[in-house]
């Protein structure tokens, strides 16, 4: 058994847990992810930080490795990742400065490509990355999505009662790995086969 320290204490994952995917919700100062299982039961979740003394890039980089290594021990069989649209930049745009835009571009790049490049060797063109545009959150506001998932998840509940996910990355990951699975479900149904 792998540990993995994080911002909220110390999580263990188990290769054994049957996970199904994770998704993840990347920026430049912190990474939400959540983890489910083939049920549809929510295994775990949480906040990668990175040191905000170090340069944004090395900041990137530690979060990015943090990522791999739980992704790596848990062994989803799906990552699924948010990406930044055209949309996306022009709202970032009118909240952040050029360089601010920049740099969160850099970090969700270097956080996608080192994913992508460990799970390229590990399971080769079968790699099982599915990045995301922010479509998915229908234009609900970060605040509403946060709060649907506190309703239905009081473990997130608590741990956002303790302060552990000021920036709501962890809220938006378990909102991201549910909406996944729903749109995974219909694809099921679509095609005749019984939703998983």
């Amino acid at each position: 058994m792998k540990s993995v320290k994080l911002s909220d204490g110390l999580h263990e994952f188990h290769r054994t847990e049957n996970i199904q995917v994770m998704a993840i919700d990347p920026s430049s100062t912190a990474c939400g992810f959540a983890m489910f299982k083939r049920d549809g039961a929510l295994s775990c979740f949480g906040v990668v930080k990175g040191s905000k003394s170090t340069q944004a890039i090395w900041r990137a980089v530690s979060m990015a490795e943090t990522l791999a290594l739980i992704e790596s021990t848990a062994s989803p069989e799906t990552v699924v990742i948010e990406l930044p649209d055209y949309h996306v930049a022009r709202r970032l745009q009118q909240k952040r400065s050029a360089a601010g835009l920049a740099i969160y571009g850099l970090a969700v790049g270097i956080v996608f490509q080192t994913l992508l490049l460990g799970r390229t060797r590990e399971y080769g063109k079968e790699h099982g990355i599915i990045p995301v545009t922010p479509d998915w959150t229908h234009g609900d506001s970060k605040i509403r999505r946060t709060n649907r998932v506190a309703a239905e998840f009081s473990r997130y509940r608590e741990f956002a009662e303790k302060g552990l996910d000021r920036g709501q990355d962890a809220a938006d990951a378990i909102g991201l790995g549910l909406w996944w699975r729903g749109e995974q479900q219909r694809a099921r149904i679509l095609e005749g086969a019984t939703p998983v």
